[in-house]
């Protein structure tokens, strides 16, 4: 989900010769619509690469429009996004390519059957607390909803966990031993190591870590693990670890204050992701949507 160290994970595997980045797609958003490229541009990051008006993004469209101009199954959307993209940006071609959206949880079971046997998934995790902290920085909207979302993907990671499609990657084990961490994730992707991993890009460019996290930064830093402390007040923190306790210890995270043997948050919170991760699986079946 977002701010959980998508686009940090996105920069590093960017840097590795046989990857290309997407950015983040959210192609469940627009493949399927009746102009799925005007799509792609109202609900996408490509709006900002490609500003309208400019030659780039007039080039980039007339081309995008030859291979998607109407409703396109998902797979085949990004499979033709991807090379649109390399083409344009004169990139080698790419033997794999990675699409970061952080709310891809919702759909992981239509990735998994869109998608074919050779997809790969690499599930994020962070510490609720530090995902609300980094939100509340960034964002006005209301965090409770946060922290429900959060919830809901860790959910779905639990359900999937020990597919052999799908890898769960702790940020903070990812910030604190970025080359153990990669290495596994590389051996997970099918993709030869490579010291480039290390070495987080956007487009081959030096990446600078997201401006909302404070200074940026061009390398990786632990320095963001354990914000809610200076960043959440006491109230915010306690809600949070109310709502979700279970969840966190589940994922190897230490509460500050002690367990309740009943929550009610925590209790609609269970209800919600139950019905979350079973709707998700029935869709994957092809079940009502």
């Amino acid at each position: 989900m977002p701010r959980s160290g998508t686009s940090l994970l996105n920069a590093l595997l960017d840097a590795h010769p046989e990857v290309l980045s997407l950015g983040e797609t959210h192609v469940y958003k627009w493949a399927t619509r009746s102009d799925p490229v005007a799509g792609l541009f109202k609900g996408s990051y490509y709006r900002d690469w490609y500003p309208e008006g400019t030659s780039a993004r007039r080039s980039f469209e007339q081309v995008l429009r030859q291979r998607l101009p109407a409703p396109t199954p998902t797979a085949r959307a990004l499979t033709e996004l991807s090379v649109v993209r390399q083409e344009h940006q004169g990139m080698v071609s790419s033997e794999l390519w990675i699409d970061k959206t952080p709310r891809n949880y919702c759909h992981l079971s239509e990735i998994l059957r869109d998608f074919g046997a050779g997809t790969r998934v690499v599930f994020l995790v962070r510490d609720p607390r530090d995902v609300v902290a980094s939100h509340l920085q960034e964002w006005s909207r209301p965090w409770r909803g946060v922290a429900k979302r959060w919830a809901e993907a860790e959910s779905m990671a639990v359900s999937f966990r020990g597919h052999p499609a799908v890898h769960i990657v702790h940020y903070e084990e990812l910030v604190a031993d970025p080359e153990a961490v990669m290495g596994v994730v590389a051996e997970h992707l099918g993709l030869e190591w490579d010291p480039s991993l290390l070495r987080p890009t956007f487009d081959g460019r030096p990446w600078k870590a997201n401006s909302c996290e404070g200074r940026g930064e061009w390398s990786i830093t632990s320095r963001f693990v354990g914000r809610f402390r200076r960043d959440l007040s006491r109230s915010q923190v306690d809600w949070i670890e109310r709502s979700l306790d279970r969840r966190m210890q589940r994922q190897g995270y230490q509460l500050q204050g002690s367990r309740r043997a009943f929550s009610a948050p925590r209790f609609w919170l269970d209800l919600r992701c139950a019905y979350s991760t079973t709707k998700s699986r029935t869709m994957a079946r092809g079940g009502r949507r």
